[in-house]
Protein backbone atom coordinates (compact mmCIF):
# COMPACT_ATOMS: atom_id res chain seq x y z
CA UNK A 1 0.00 0.00 0.00
CA UNK A 2 1.39 3.42 -0.87
CA UNK A 3 1.55 6.05 1.77
CA UNK A 4 1.99 9.55 0.44
CA UNK A 5 -0.30 12.55 0.56
CA UNK A 6 -2.21 14.45 -2.08
CA UNK A 7 -0.63 16.59 -4.77
CA UNK A 8 -1.14 19.71 -2.69
CA UNK A 9 0.93 18.43 0.22
CA UNK A 10 2.81 21.18 2.03
CA UNK A 11 5.53 21.27 4.66
CA UNK A 12 4.30 22.28 8.11
CA UNK A 13 6.98 23.59 10.46
CA UNK A 14 5.00 25.12 13.30
CA UNK A 15 1.27 25.04 13.91
CA UNK A 16 -1.12 25.61 16.78
CA UNK A 17 -2.35 22.48 18.57
CA UNK A 18 -4.50 20.28 16.35
CA UNK A 19 -8.08 19.48 17.13
CA UNK A 20 -9.86 16.44 15.83
CA UNK A 21 -13.54 15.93 15.31
CA UNK A 22 -14.89 12.79 16.95
CA UNK A 23 -17.29 10.94 14.75
CA UNK A 24 -20.59 9.37 15.67
CA UNK A 25 -20.44 5.69 14.76
CA UNK A 26 -22.98 3.91 12.56
CA UNK A 27 -23.34 0.15 12.19
CA UNK A 28 -21.19 0.30 9.03
CA UNK A 29 -18.32 1.95 10.92
CA UNK A 30 -18.61 -0.53 13.79
CA UNK A 31 -18.63 -3.47 11.39
CA UNK A 32 -15.50 -2.18 9.66
CA UNK A 33 -13.76 -1.99 13.03
CA UNK A 34 -14.95 -5.50 13.89
CA UNK A 35 -13.78 -6.89 10.54
CA UNK A 36 -10.29 -5.48 11.08
CA UNK A 37 -10.10 -7.09 14.53
CA UNK A 38 -11.44 -10.49 13.44
CA UNK A 39 -9.22 -10.82 10.36
CA UNK A 40 -6.16 -9.55 12.27
CA UNK A 41 -6.74 -12.12 15.02
CA UNK A 42 -7.00 -14.88 12.40
CA UNK A 43 -3.67 -13.76 10.92
CA UNK A 44 -2.11 -13.71 14.39
CA UNK A 45 -3.39 -17.25 15.04
CA UNK A 46 -1.36 -18.74 12.16
CA UNK A 47 0.24 -21.87 13.68
CA UNK A 48 3.09 -22.03 11.14
CA UNK A 49 5.33 -19.53 12.95
CA UNK A 50 8.99 -20.62 12.99
CA UNK A 51 10.86 -20.59 16.32
CA UNK A 52 13.69 -18.44 14.95
CA UNK A 53 14.48 -15.92 12.19
CA UNK A 54 10.94 -14.62 12.50
CA UNK A 55 9.55 -11.89 10.25
CA UNK A 56 7.72 -8.96 11.83
CA UNK A 57 4.25 -10.47 11.39
CA UNK A 58 5.57 -13.81 12.72
CA UNK A 59 6.92 -12.13 15.84
CA UNK A 60 3.53 -10.53 16.41
CA UNK A 61 1.79 -13.86 15.80
CA UNK A 62 4.13 -15.74 18.13
CA UNK A 63 3.58 -13.15 20.86
CA UNK A 64 -0.19 -13.30 20.38
CA UNK A 65 -0.15 -17.09 20.67
CA UNK A 66 2.11 -16.93 23.73
CA UNK A 67 -0.35 -14.46 25.24
CA UNK A 68 -3.31 -16.73 24.47
CA UNK A 69 -1.53 -19.60 26.21
CA UNK A 70 -0.72 -17.43 29.23
CA UNK A 71 -4.17 -15.81 29.45
CA UNK A 72 -5.81 -19.23 29.52
CA UNK A 73 -3.45 -20.60 32.17
CA UNK A 74 -3.11 -20.27 35.94
CA UNK A 75 0.59 -19.44 35.99
CA UNK A 76 2.13 -16.16 37.15
CA UNK A 77 5.02 -14.27 35.54
CA UNK A 78 5.58 -11.69 38.27
CA UNK A 79 9.09 -13.00 38.90
CA UNK A 80 10.11 -11.84 35.41
CA UNK A 81 8.84 -8.34 36.18
CA UNK A 82 10.85 -8.29 39.43
CA UNK A 83 13.99 -9.46 37.60
CA UNK A 84 13.52 -6.74 34.97
CA UNK A 85 13.08 -4.04 37.62
CA UNK A 86 16.17 -5.20 39.52
CA UNK A 87 18.15 -4.97 36.26
CA UNK A 88 17.24 -1.26 36.30
CA UNK A 89 18.11 -0.99 40.04
CA UNK A 90 14.43 -0.37 40.77
CA UNK A 91 14.59 -2.75 43.72
CA UNK A 92 11.88 -2.08 46.29
CA UNK A 93 13.52 -4.53 48.73
CA UNK A 94 17.12 -3.26 48.53
CA UNK A 95 17.38 0.37 49.56
CA UNK A 96 21.10 0.57 48.73
CA UNK A 97 20.45 -0.53 45.15
CA UNK A 98 17.46 1.78 44.76
CA UNK A 99 19.57 4.69 46.07
CA UNK A 100 21.65 4.57 42.87
CA UNK A 101 18.62 5.56 40.78
CA UNK A 102 18.21 9.17 39.68
CA UNK A 103 14.41 9.53 39.95
CA UNK A 104 14.13 12.37 37.44
CA UNK A 105 16.21 10.50 34.87
CA UNK A 106 14.09 7.39 35.41
CA UNK A 107 10.90 9.41 34.85
CA UNK A 108 12.26 10.62 31.51
CA UNK A 109 13.49 7.15 30.62
CA UNK A 110 10.09 5.73 31.50
CA UNK A 111 8.41 7.76 28.75
CA UNK A 112 11.18 7.63 26.14
CA UNK A 113 12.81 4.23 26.58
CA UNK A 114 10.69 1.93 28.74
CA UNK A 115 7.17 2.78 27.61
CA UNK A 116 5.89 3.32 31.16
CA UNK A 117 4.89 6.76 32.40
CA UNK A 118 5.77 7.50 35.99
CA UNK A 119 4.74 10.77 37.71
CA UNK A 120 5.38 12.75 34.52
CA UNK A 121 4.91 11.92 30.86
CA UNK A 122 6.81 13.25 27.87
CA UNK A 123 4.34 13.63 25.05
CA UNK A 124 5.37 13.90 21.40
CA UNK A 125 2.81 15.41 19.06
CA UNK A 126 1.55 13.09 16.36
CA UNK A 127 0.85 15.95 13.95
CA UNK A 128 2.52 19.18 15.09
CA UNK A 129 6.17 19.97 14.37
CA UNK A 130 8.53 22.71 15.55
CA UNK A 131 11.73 23.20 13.57
CA UNK A 132 11.04 19.99 11.61
CA UNK A 133 10.88 17.95 14.82
CA UNK A 134 7.85 16.67 16.66
CA UNK A 135 6.55 19.09 19.23
CA UNK A 136 7.38 17.73 22.70
CA UNK A 137 5.78 18.60 26.01
CA UNK A 138 6.32 17.51 29.61
CA UNK A 139 3.06 16.84 31.43
CA UNK A 140 1.92 15.44 34.72
CA UNK A 141 1.00 11.81 34.07
CA UNK A 142 -2.74 11.33 33.69
CA UNK A 143 -2.22 7.72 34.77
CA UNK A 144 -0.76 8.95 38.07
CA UNK A 145 -3.73 11.26 38.51
CA UNK A 146 -6.16 8.38 38.01
CA UNK A 147 -4.19 6.23 40.45
CA UNK A 148 -4.37 8.82 43.22
CA UNK A 149 -8.13 9.09 42.69
CA UNK A 150 -8.47 5.35 43.39
CA UNK A 151 -7.30 5.79 47.00
CA UNK A 152 -6.30 2.13 47.53
CA UNK A 153 -6.12 0.54 50.97
CA UNK A 154 -2.96 -0.53 52.81
CA UNK A 155 -4.04 -4.11 52.15
CA UNK A 156 -3.78 -3.43 48.40
CA UNK A 157 -0.19 -2.22 48.77
CA UNK A 158 0.63 -5.26 50.92
CA UNK A 159 -0.87 -7.65 48.36
CA UNK A 160 1.16 -6.24 45.45
CA UNK A 161 4.35 -6.07 47.51
CA UNK A 162 3.87 -9.71 48.51
CA UNK A 163 3.77 -10.59 44.80
CA UNK A 164 7.04 -8.65 44.43
CA UNK A 165 8.63 -10.89 47.08
CA UNK A 166 8.42 -8.83 50.25
CA UNK A 167 7.76 -10.80 53.44
CA UNK A 168 6.55 -9.75 56.91
CA UNK A 169 7.47 -7.53 58.66
CA UNK A 170 9.13 -5.76 55.66
CA UNK A 171 5.94 -5.89 53.61
CA UNK A 172 4.06 -3.96 56.31
CA UNK A 173 6.74 -1.26 56.60
CA UNK A 174 7.03 -0.83 52.83
CA UNK A 175 3.26 -0.62 52.37
CA UNK A 176 2.98 2.22 54.87
CA UNK A 177 6.10 3.93 53.51
CA UNK A 178 5.09 3.85 49.83
CA UNK A 179 1.46 4.77 50.46
CA UNK A 180 2.71 7.89 52.26
CA UNK A 181 4.85 9.08 49.35
CA UNK A 182 1.92 8.60 46.98
CA UNK A 183 13.38 23.44 40.80
CA UNK A 184 15.38 23.26 38.18
CA UNK A 185 15.49 19.83 36.61
CA UNK A 186 17.79 18.74 33.79
CA UNK A 187 15.01 17.75 31.40
CA UNK A 188 16.93 18.50 28.20
CA UNK A 189 19.94 16.40 29.25
CA UNK A 190 17.88 13.30 29.89
CA UNK A 191 15.59 13.80 26.90
CA UNK A 192 18.66 14.06 24.66
CA UNK A 193 20.12 10.92 26.25
CA UNK A 194 17.04 8.77 25.74
CA UNK A 195 16.25 10.00 22.21
CA UNK A 196 19.80 9.23 21.05
CA UNK A 197 20.49 12.93 20.56
CA UNK A 198 17.44 13.59 18.36
CA UNK A 199 16.42 16.35 20.77
CA UNK A 200 19.05 18.66 22.30
CA UNK A 201 19.15 21.64 24.65
CA UNK A 202 18.47 23.95 21.70
CA UNK A 203 15.05 22.38 21.02
CA UNK A 204 11.93 23.87 22.54
CA UNK A 205 10.47 21.60 25.23
CA UNK A 206 7.16 22.80 26.61
CA UNK A 207 6.29 22.28 30.26
CA UNK A 208 2.81 22.30 31.68
CA UNK A 209 3.16 24.37 34.89
CA UNK A 210 1.71 21.70 37.16
CA UNK A 211 4.24 19.05 36.04
CA UNK A 212 7.29 20.91 37.34
CA UNK A 213 5.54 22.38 40.37
CA UNK A 214 4.39 18.93 41.49
CA UNK A 215 7.95 17.58 41.25
CA UNK A 216 9.41 20.55 43.10
CA UNK A 217 6.86 20.06 45.85
CA UNK A 218 7.79 16.38 46.07
CA UNK A 219 11.51 17.22 46.28
CA UNK A 220 10.96 19.84 48.96
CA UNK A 221 8.47 17.80 50.98
CA UNK A 222 9.86 16.49 54.28
CA UNK A 223 7.70 13.37 53.94
CA UNK A 224 8.89 12.54 50.41
CA UNK A 225 12.12 14.16 49.22
CA UNK A 226 14.47 12.50 46.75
CA UNK A 227 14.51 9.16 48.61
CA UNK A 228 10.73 9.00 48.67
CA UNK A 229 10.60 9.96 45.01
CA UNK A 230 12.76 6.94 44.17
CA UNK A 231 10.27 4.67 45.89
CA UNK A 232 7.40 6.48 44.18
CA UNK A 233 8.96 5.95 40.74
CA UNK A 234 9.77 2.28 41.36
CA UNK A 235 6.32 1.63 42.84
CA UNK A 236 4.58 3.39 39.95
CA UNK A 237 6.36 1.25 37.37
CA UNK A 238 5.71 -1.94 39.33
CA UNK A 239 2.00 -1.40 39.95
CA UNK A 240 1.38 -0.47 36.29
CA UNK A 241 3.10 -3.59 34.94
CA UNK A 242 2.16 -6.22 37.51
CA UNK A 243 -1.33 -6.55 36.00
CA UNK A 244 0.29 -8.03 32.88
CA UNK A 245 1.91 -10.85 34.89
CA UNK A 246 -1.31 -12.53 36.06
CA UNK A 247 -3.78 -14.13 33.61
CA UNK A 248 -6.94 -12.79 35.27
CA UNK A 249 -5.68 -9.18 35.49
CA UNK A 250 -4.36 -9.31 31.93
CA UNK A 251 -7.77 -10.45 30.69
CA UNK A 252 -9.78 -8.11 32.93
CA UNK A 253 -13.36 -8.78 31.81
CA UNK A 254 -12.44 -9.62 28.22
CA UNK A 255 -12.02 -12.87 26.36
CA UNK A 256 -8.40 -14.07 26.02
CA UNK A 257 -8.55 -13.35 22.27
CA UNK A 258 -9.57 -9.69 22.65
CA UNK A 259 -7.30 -9.10 25.66
CA UNK A 260 -4.29 -10.53 23.83
CA UNK A 261 -5.11 -8.63 20.63
CA UNK A 262 -5.01 -5.35 22.60
CA UNK A 263 -1.91 -6.49 24.51
CA UNK A 264 0.09 -7.23 21.36
CA UNK A 265 -1.13 -4.14 19.47
CA UNK A 266 0.20 -2.03 22.33
CA UNK A 267 3.76 -3.08 21.48
CA UNK A 268 3.62 -4.25 17.83
CA UNK A 269 0.80 -2.20 16.34
CA UNK A 270 2.40 -1.63 12.93
CA UNK A 271 3.22 -5.32 12.48
CA UNK A 272 -0.37 -6.26 13.34
CA UNK A 273 -2.25 -3.73 11.20
CA UNK A 274 0.12 -3.84 8.21
CA UNK A 275 -0.61 -7.56 7.88
CA UNK A 276 -4.27 -6.64 7.41
CA UNK A 277 -4.07 -3.45 5.37
CA UNK A 278 -1.35 -4.39 2.88
CA UNK A 279 -3.72 -6.75 1.01
CA UNK A 280 -7.00 -5.06 2.03
CA UNK A 281 -6.11 -1.50 0.98
CA UNK A 282 -3.72 -1.88 -1.97
CA UNK A 283 -2.00 1.05 -3.75
CA UNK A 284 -4.77 1.17 -6.36
CA UNK A 285 -7.33 1.89 -3.62
CA UNK A 286 -5.20 4.78 -2.32
CA UNK A 287 -4.81 6.15 -5.85
CA UNK A 288 -8.54 5.79 -6.50
CA UNK A 289 -9.38 7.66 -3.29
CA UNK A 290 -6.98 10.48 -4.18
CA UNK A 291 -8.60 10.86 -7.59
CA UNK A 292 -12.01 11.01 -5.94
CA UNK A 293 -10.78 13.61 -3.42
CA UNK A 294 -9.44 15.74 -6.27
CA UNK A 295 -12.76 15.59 -8.15
CA UNK A 296 -14.67 16.49 -4.97
CA UNK A 297 -12.39 19.49 -4.36
CA UNK A 298 -13.07 20.63 -7.93
CA UNK A 299 -16.83 20.30 -7.39
CA UNK A 300 -16.49 22.34 -4.19
CA UNK A 301 -14.54 25.05 -6.00
CA UNK A 302 -17.17 25.18 -8.74
CA UNK A 303 -19.94 25.55 -6.13
CA UNK A 304 -18.11 28.49 -4.53
CA UNK A 305 -17.47 30.14 -7.89
CA UNK A 306 -21.09 29.88 -9.01
CA UNK A 307 -22.68 30.90 -5.69
CA UNK A 308 -25.04 33.87 -6.07
CA UNK A 309 -24.72 35.26 -2.54
CA UNK A 310 -20.98 35.17 -1.70
CA UNK A 311 -19.15 38.46 -2.24
CA UNK A 312 -15.96 38.52 -4.29
CA UNK A 313 -13.54 39.13 -1.39
CA UNK A 314 -15.04 36.39 0.77
CA UNK A 315 -15.21 34.05 -2.23
CA UNK A 316 -11.49 34.53 -2.90
CA UNK A 317 -10.68 33.72 0.75
CA UNK A 318 -12.84 30.59 0.69
CA UNK A 319 -11.30 29.33 -2.54
CA UNK A 320 -7.78 30.05 -1.25
CA UNK A 321 -8.53 28.04 1.89
CA UNK A 322 -9.80 25.17 -0.26
CA UNK A 323 -6.74 25.23 -2.53
CA UNK A 324 -4.42 25.38 0.50
CA UNK A 325 -6.05 22.30 2.03
CA UNK A 326 -4.10 19.03 2.04
CA UNK A 327 -5.87 15.67 1.93
CA UNK A 328 -3.73 12.86 3.35
CA UNK A 329 -4.92 9.46 2.12
CA UNK A 330 -3.97 6.16 3.73
CA UNK A 331 -0.91 5.69 5.89
CA UNK A 332 1.90 8.23 5.83
CA UNK A 333 5.59 7.72 5.16
CA UNK A 334 6.70 4.14 4.44
CA UNK A 335 4.65 2.58 7.20
CA UNK A 336 3.11 -0.16 5.02
CA UNK A 337 6.20 -0.82 2.94
CA UNK A 338 7.10 -4.44 3.86
CA UNK A 339 10.81 -3.61 3.86
CA UNK A 340 10.21 -0.72 6.26
CA UNK A 341 8.08 -2.86 8.58
CA UNK A 342 10.88 -5.44 8.74
CA UNK A 343 13.38 -2.67 9.42
CA UNK A 344 11.29 -1.40 12.35
CA UNK A 345 10.96 -4.82 13.96
CA UNK A 346 14.43 -6.18 13.23
CA UNK A 347 15.68 -5.21 16.76
CA UNK A 348 12.79 -7.17 18.32
CA UNK A 349 13.85 -10.62 19.54
CA UNK A 350 12.33 -13.85 18.26
CA UNK A 351 9.36 -14.74 20.42
CA UNK A 352 9.26 -18.09 22.26
CA UNK A 353 6.02 -19.85 23.21
CA UNK A 354 6.66 -18.97 26.86
CA UNK A 355 7.27 -17.02 29.01
CA UNK A 356 5.42 -13.99 27.65
CA UNK A 357 6.50 -11.09 29.87
CA UNK A 358 10.28 -10.88 29.08
CA UNK A 359 9.63 -10.62 25.34
CA UNK A 360 6.65 -8.30 25.76
CA UNK A 361 8.50 -5.83 28.02
CA UNK A 362 11.37 -5.67 25.53
CA UNK A 363 8.86 -4.97 22.77
CA UNK A 364 7.20 -2.28 24.91
CA UNK A 365 10.55 -0.54 25.30
CA UNK A 366 11.34 -0.67 21.58
CA UNK A 367 7.84 0.51 20.63
CA UNK A 368 8.26 3.63 22.79
CA UNK A 369 11.14 4.72 20.53
CA UNK A 370 9.07 4.91 17.35
CA UNK A 371 7.44 8.31 17.80
CA UNK A 372 10.72 10.13 18.40
CA UNK A 373 12.66 8.28 15.71
CA UNK A 374 10.05 9.03 13.02
CA UNK A 375 10.25 12.81 12.58
CA UNK A 376 8.35 13.03 9.29
CA UNK A 377 5.06 11.14 9.15
CA UNK A 378 1.74 12.28 10.55
CA UNK A 379 0.64 9.60 12.99
CA UNK A 380 -2.93 8.57 13.78
CA UNK A 381 -4.98 5.47 14.43
CA UNK A 382 -4.89 3.90 10.98
CA UNK A 383 -7.14 1.01 11.99
CA UNK A 384 -9.97 3.35 12.99
CA UNK A 385 -12.57 3.66 10.20
CA UNK A 386 -12.31 7.42 10.26
CA UNK A 387 -11.76 10.58 8.28
CA UNK A 388 -11.36 13.92 10.00
CA UNK A 389 -10.54 17.58 9.43
CA UNK A 390 -7.84 19.32 11.49
CA UNK A 391 -8.82 22.96 11.76
CA UNK A 392 -5.43 24.19 12.98
CA UNK A 393 -3.64 22.64 10.00
CA UNK A 394 -6.38 22.89 7.35
CA UNK A 395 -5.72 19.23 6.62
CA UNK A 396 -7.94 16.20 6.11
CA UNK A 397 -6.89 12.71 7.15
CA UNK A 398 -8.42 9.65 5.50
CA UNK A 399 -7.36 6.55 7.43
CA UNK A 400 -6.88 3.17 5.73
CA UNK A 401 -9.55 1.78 8.05
CA UNK A 402 -12.33 3.68 6.28
CA UNK A 403 -11.27 2.77 2.73
CA UNK A 404 -13.32 -0.43 2.67
CA UNK A 405 -16.82 -1.57 1.78
CA UNK A 406 -19.57 -0.50 2.11
CA UNK A 407 -17.90 2.93 1.91
CA UNK A 408 -15.44 2.17 -0.86
CA UNK A 409 -15.13 -0.59 -3.47
CA UNK A 410 -11.98 -1.23 -5.46
CA UNK A 411 -13.85 -2.47 -8.54
CA UNK A 412 -17.44 -1.47 -7.78
CA UNK A 413 -19.66 1.18 -9.40
CA UNK A 414 -18.36 4.68 -8.72
CA UNK A 415 -21.85 5.67 -7.53
CA UNK A 416 -21.28 3.54 -4.42
CA UNK A 417 -17.87 5.08 -3.74
CA UNK A 418 -18.97 8.70 -4.14
CA UNK A 419 -22.04 8.17 -1.95
CA UNK A 420 -19.99 6.35 0.69
CA UNK A 421 -16.43 7.56 1.19
CA UNK A 422 -16.88 10.46 -1.23
CA UNK A 423 -19.67 11.98 0.85
CA UNK A 424 -17.53 11.58 4.00
CA UNK A 425 -14.65 13.38 2.26
CA UNK A 426 -16.94 16.22 1.19
CA UNK A 427 -18.38 16.32 4.73
CA UNK A 428 -14.87 16.85 6.14
CA UNK A 429 -14.02 19.52 3.54
CA UNK A 430 -17.16 21.39 4.60
CA UNK A 431 -15.78 21.54 8.15
CA UNK A 432 -13.27 24.07 6.80
CA UNK A 433 -16.28 26.30 6.14
CA UNK A 434 -18.52 25.41 9.09
CA UNK A 435 -19.39 27.66 12.03
CA UNK A 436 -15.91 27.32 13.52
CA UNK A 437 -14.05 27.15 10.23
CA UNK A 438 -15.50 30.51 9.17
CA UNK A 439 -13.86 32.25 12.15
CA UNK A 440 -10.73 33.02 10.16
CA UNK A 441 -8.17 31.96 7.57
CA UNK A 442 -4.94 30.10 8.33
CA UNK A 443 -3.40 33.29 9.74
CA UNK A 444 -6.37 33.42 12.14
CA UNK A 445 -7.53 36.63 10.47
CA UNK A 446 -11.33 37.08 10.16
CA UNK A 447 -12.44 37.53 6.57
CA UNK A 448 -16.24 37.16 6.51
CA UNK A 449 -18.58 40.14 6.25
CA UNK A 450 -21.80 40.86 8.11
CA UNK A 451 -23.76 40.25 4.90
CA UNK A 452 -22.11 36.86 4.48
CA UNK A 453 -22.89 35.89 8.09
CA UNK A 454 -26.53 36.90 7.61
CA UNK A 455 -26.95 34.70 4.52
CA UNK A 456 -24.94 31.86 6.07
CA UNK A 457 -27.15 31.90 9.18
CA UNK A 458 -30.32 31.93 7.07
CA UNK A 459 -29.24 28.70 5.37
CA UNK A 460 -28.20 27.04 8.63
CA UNK A 461 -31.61 27.88 10.14
CA UNK A 462 -33.34 26.36 7.11
CA UNK A 463 -31.52 23.09 7.74
CA UNK A 464 -32.51 23.20 11.39
CA UNK A 465 -36.14 23.34 10.28
CA UNK A 466 -35.59 20.34 7.99
CA UNK A 467 -34.19 18.34 10.89
CA UNK A 468 -37.07 19.33 13.12
CA UNK A 469 -39.56 18.14 10.51
CA UNK A 470 -37.83 14.76 10.28
CA UNK A 471 -37.78 14.37 14.05
CA UNK A 472 -41.50 15.08 14.07
CA UNK A 473 -42.13 12.57 11.29
CA UNK A 474 -40.26 9.88 13.21
CA UNK A 475 -42.12 10.74 16.43
CA UNK A 476 -38.96 11.70 18.30
CA UNK A 477 -38.85 14.54 20.76
CA UNK A 478 -35.88 16.90 20.77
CA UNK A 479 -34.81 20.44 20.06
CA UNK A 480 -31.84 20.92 17.80
CA UNK A 481 -29.04 22.87 19.37
CA UNK A 482 -26.66 25.33 17.76
CA UNK A 483 -23.79 22.91 18.40
CA UNK A 484 -25.12 20.55 15.71
CA UNK A 485 -25.31 23.20 12.99
CA UNK A 486 -21.77 22.49 11.80
CA UNK A 487 -22.44 18.77 11.46
CA UNK A 488 -25.80 19.34 9.77
CA UNK A 489 -24.17 21.67 7.25
CA UNK A 490 -21.37 19.18 6.62
CA UNK A 491 -23.88 16.36 6.06
CA UNK A 492 -26.09 18.25 3.63
CA UNK A 493 -23.41 20.15 1.71
CA UNK A 494 -21.18 17.07 1.73
CA UNK A 495 -23.91 14.97 0.11
CA UNK A 496 -24.67 17.64 -2.50
CA UNK A 497 -21.00 18.14 -3.38
CA UNK A 498 -20.33 14.38 -3.54
CA UNK A 499 -23.28 14.03 -5.92
CA UNK A 500 -22.03 16.93 -8.05
CA UNK A 501 -18.58 15.32 -8.28
CA UNK A 502 -20.13 11.96 -9.19
CA UNK A 503 -22.44 13.42 -11.83
CA UNK A 504 -19.52 15.31 -13.45
CA UNK A 505 -17.88 12.03 -14.46
CA UNK A 506 -18.11 10.69 -18.02
CA UNK A 507 -21.19 8.52 -18.59
CA UNK A 508 -19.14 5.38 -19.18
CA UNK A 509 -18.00 5.59 -15.54
CA UNK A 510 -20.92 7.13 -13.68
CA UNK A 511 -23.61 4.94 -15.30
CA UNK A 512 -22.09 1.61 -14.20
CA UNK A 513 -24.69 -0.45 -12.30
CA UNK A 514 -24.62 -3.58 -10.18
CA UNK A 515 -25.02 -6.74 -12.24
CA UNK A 516 -28.47 -8.41 -12.07
CA UNK A 517 -30.04 -5.51 -10.15
CA UNK A 518 -32.54 -3.36 -12.00
CA UNK A 519 -31.42 -0.22 -10.16
CA UNK A 520 -29.96 2.79 -11.94
CA UNK A 521 -26.52 4.06 -10.96
CA UNK A 522 -28.07 7.31 -9.76
CA UNK A 523 -30.39 5.44 -7.42
CA UNK A 524 -27.41 3.41 -6.18
CA UNK A 525 -25.78 6.67 -5.13
CA UNK A 526 -28.71 7.68 -2.94
CA UNK A 527 -29.14 4.18 -1.53
CA UNK A 528 -25.49 3.88 -0.49
CA UNK A 529 -25.64 7.35 1.02
CA UNK A 530 -28.10 5.93 3.55
CA UNK A 531 -26.48 2.50 3.91
CA UNK A 532 -23.57 4.02 5.83
CA UNK A 533 -25.97 5.49 8.41
CA UNK A 534 -27.69 2.18 9.17
CA UNK A 535 -27.66 1.49 12.91
CA UNK A 536 -29.36 -0.77 15.43
CA UNK A 537 -30.61 2.24 17.34
CA UNK A 538 -30.62 6.00 16.99
CA UNK A 539 -28.19 7.64 19.36
CA UNK A 540 -28.26 11.37 19.93
CA UNK A 541 -24.72 12.61 20.69
CA UNK A 542 -24.45 16.32 21.31
CA UNK A 543 -22.98 17.34 17.96
CA UNK A 544 -24.84 14.94 15.69
CA UNK A 545 -28.35 14.42 14.40
CA UNK A 546 -29.85 10.89 14.60
CA UNK A 547 -28.64 8.51 11.90
CA UNK A 548 -32.10 8.46 10.29
CA UNK A 549 -32.00 12.25 9.95
CA UNK A 550 -28.50 12.14 8.49
CA UNK A 551 -29.86 9.84 5.79
CA UNK A 552 -33.11 11.68 5.07
CA UNK A 553 -32.44 15.42 5.46
CA UNK A 554 -29.80 15.79 2.72
CA UNK A 555 -31.94 13.81 0.25
CA UNK A 556 -35.20 15.66 0.92
CA UNK A 557 -33.38 18.88 -0.03
CA UNK A 558 -32.03 17.51 -3.31
CA UNK A 559 -34.23 17.75 -6.45
CA UNK A 560 -32.02 15.05 -7.98
CA UNK A 561 -33.28 12.54 -5.41
CA UNK A 562 -36.98 13.25 -5.92
CA UNK A 563 -36.51 12.99 -9.70
CA UNK A 564 -34.62 9.70 -9.43
CA UNK A 565 -37.31 8.10 -7.27
CA UNK A 566 -40.36 9.92 -8.65
CA UNK A 567 -41.40 11.55 -5.36
CA UNK A 568 -44.48 13.72 -5.81
CA UNK A 569 -44.10 17.40 -4.96
CA UNK A 570 -45.24 18.18 -1.44
CA UNK A 571 -44.49 14.71 -0.07
CA UNK A 572 -42.02 14.36 2.85
CA UNK A 573 -39.09 13.50 0.56
CA UNK A 574 -39.91 16.25 -1.93
CA UNK A 575 -41.01 19.30 0.09
CA UNK A 576 -41.96 22.42 -1.84
CA UNK A 577 -39.52 24.55 0.14
CA UNK A 578 -36.04 23.08 0.01
CA UNK A 579 -32.83 24.27 1.63
CA UNK A 580 -29.84 25.15 -0.50
CA UNK A 581 -26.44 26.36 0.57
CA UNK A 582 -23.72 27.64 -1.74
Amino acid sequence: MTSDSSARATTRSERPPSRRRCKSRSAAHKQLQKDIEVVSMLILSDPSVPPSNQLAREKAAAMYQACMSFASSKRTETKYLVEWMISLNLDLLKETRLATVNPVEMMVRGSLDLGVETVISIVFSEMDFVGFKRKVQIEYSSEQDIWFAVNPSIEYYERLLSKYGAEPPLVDRLAVKISGYDMHLEWSTYISKYTNGTYTSTDIISHLPQSTSILLNLFESESVGIDGLRYLVAWSIYRQLVKYTEPHTLRRFQSPAIACYDHIKKVMNLAVISSYFTPSVPPRMVYQTKRMASRICSAFEKALNTSSWIGRRVRDELIYKLIDMTVYVGSQGRRYDPAFVEEVYKPYPDVPREPLFPTWIKALSLSSHYIWTDQNALLYNEAAPNAFYINARNDIIVSPGIMQRPLSYLYGPVALNYAGLGMILAHEIMHAFDVEGMQGNKERRPFVTSEFIKEYTKRAVCLRRSHKSVLSLSRQQGILNDTVDSENLADVVGTMIAYAAYSSMPAKYKDVKLVSLNISAERLFFINHCVKWCAERNTLPERYAPFRSRCIVPLMNMPEFSRAFGCAEGTPMNPRNKCTFW
